[in-house]
């Protein structure tokens, strides 16, 4: 991967666990949804592969009785979501490209993710894909919760999305909702990038001091401080396509066996989904 995907995450490890919430990461929920899709594939103990090191994939794999290797290209991000693990079990550790892995191939029964194909620049997305299902067994299986474009997606003003947001009740993931609906907002239709420095652009207006806000609402104020902790410097991008394009993408290399199961525990369900599929 390129810097520009995989850079920013360095410092997102240290804000994890108190900013880093759902949607951006799995809920309790969603973690019982990954946990049917494995017991699913009816696999008494599977060697899995967990792209990244988000701990609640692996404390998901433990509960499952796993043999469990993880790869990132960040060994601090390993380290610092380590520490965030529930339950502790044995693993392996590879500081590695997903784009190369350094394993054999059909090595694995399941491949696991969280919104990781955001993080894979467009020319590198079927290269990607063949990847997982190079190391994956013939009967392997892929389970990763993957975001797209909302339907019917169009432009709304950033002013009219912080507005929205400051109609629901206060919650500690709604910042990360709010930033979520900004960054739908600045997809690019020629290249497929949404790019957090245009957020910071459109809320500079509102910020009287570095990650300090003046927003006539204190609660859009309390919400945008904590968006700001979060993504600072603003330099992440992501590349994702609406769900055809998501759909096609997969079917070079998987079938698609389900993908149609809805958490509650967040606003973006929708778009925000887990997909089991299949090698094919």
């Amino acid at each position: 991967m390129t810097n520009r995907y995989a850079d920013p995450w360095k410092g997102f490890a240290e804000r994890w666990d108190e900013y880093y919430t759902a949607p951006g990461r799995p809920t309790e929920d969603e973690k019982r949804i990954f946990l049917h899709y494995i017991k699913k594939t009816g696999i008494k103990r599977p060697k899995a592969l967990v792209l990244g090191a988000t701990p609640e994939l692996r404390d998901v794999l433990a509960k499952a009785n796993a043999d469990v290797t993880l790869i990132d290209i960040n060994k601090k991000m390993i380290d610092e979501m380590t520490k965030l693990r529930k339950i502790r079990s044995r693993e392996r550790k590879v500081v590695g490209d997903w784009l190369d892995m350094p394993f054999e191939d059909r090595k694995f029964d399941i491949v696991m993710g969280d919104l990781v194909q955001g993080n894979i620049p467009r020319s590198k997305k079927d290269a990607f894909m063949k990847e997982i299902a190079r190391v994956l067994k013939k009967e392997g299986y892929l389970i990763s919760r993957i975001w797209h474009l909302p339907k019917n997606w169009k432009y709304v003003d950033p002013d009219r999305i912080i507005e929205r947001h400051l109609r629901y009740p206060y919650e500690k993931k709604l910042h990360m909702e709010l930033f979520q609906h900004l960054l739908y907002n600045t997809y690019n239709k020629k290249t497929d990038i949404l790019d957090s420095a245009i957020i910071k652009k459109w809320i500079t207006k509102y910020m009287y001091k570095e990650g300090r806000f003046n927003h006539p609402s204190k609660k859009a104020n309390k919400l945008l401080e904590r968006a700001y902790i979060m993504w600072k410097p603003f330099e992440k991008k992501w590349c994702t396509f609406n769900e055809k394009r998501i759909e096609r993408m997969v079917k070079k290399h998987f079938i698609i066996i389900e993908n149609n199961r809805r958490t509650k525990s967040h606003r973006m369900a929708e778009s925000f989904r887990i997909w089991f599929l299949k090698k094919k």
